[in-house]
């Protein structure tokens, strides 16, 4: 299984709506504590919550694996499944997630791939 080729890369752009201010805080701090375990993940190369600018209730998450491979090993950790439960509370609906690719192919990420280097 190839672990590092550029082109096997997953990136998904997950949203979430909080139902209300005091959900707001606890989905921030769900997010954040679910991408401080994330980040140590194999596979993982890019992992960042983002909040809304427009919408204070509204967070991102954006996120890059190094393969099919990692991500589904990602979705299959504890804490992730647990998070997918605990979020139900907070959100005014249920998270989407949206698959993302290049629409070409980056040659000039494949050496910071190939050695390690994380874009995070």
């Amino acid at each position: 299984m190839e672990k590092s080729a550029i082109n096997t890369t997953k990136t998904l752009l997950a949203s979430f709506s909080a139902k209300d201010e005091k959900s707001s805080i606890e989905l921030k701090n769900a997010l954040n504590y679910l991408a401080d375990l994330s980040k140590n993940e194999e596979g993982i190369i890019r992992y960042e919550v983002f909040r809304s600018d427009n919408n204070q209730l509204e967070y991102f998450v954006l996120e890059t694996w190094s393969g099919e491979w990692a991500l589904e090993k990602h979705l299959t950790q504890s804490h992730v499944l647990e998070f997918v439960q605990h979020c139900k509370l907070m959100l005014a609906a249920p998270f989407t997630i949206m698959p993302l690719s290049m629409p070409f192919k980056a040659d000039w990420i494949n050496p910071l791939l190939t050695h390690g280097i994380g874009l995070n």
